[in-house]
């Protein structure tokens, strides 16, 4: 019932339809802030294994 008086109204179709665009662009960034930080952890894996190779041979003498 809530549902079919909010859609009988333009100005109420207009808010559903702007609420969930703002839902879905939340959802989006969110979204994309995990990848990126799922990607910055690897890099920092990265950065830390590179420098442990290049100290090994310092460390073998």
């Amino acid at each position: 019932m809530l549902f079919e008086s909010a859609t009988t109204s333009p100005v109420s179709g207009v808010a559903i339809i702007v609420g969930l665009s703002i839902f879905s662009l939340g959802f989006v960034l969110i979204v994309r802030a995990i990848i990126n930080y799922g990607a910055y952890i690897r890099e920092l894996r990265h950065i830390r294994t590179a420098k442990r190779d290049a100290e090994k041979p310092y460390q073998e003498l």
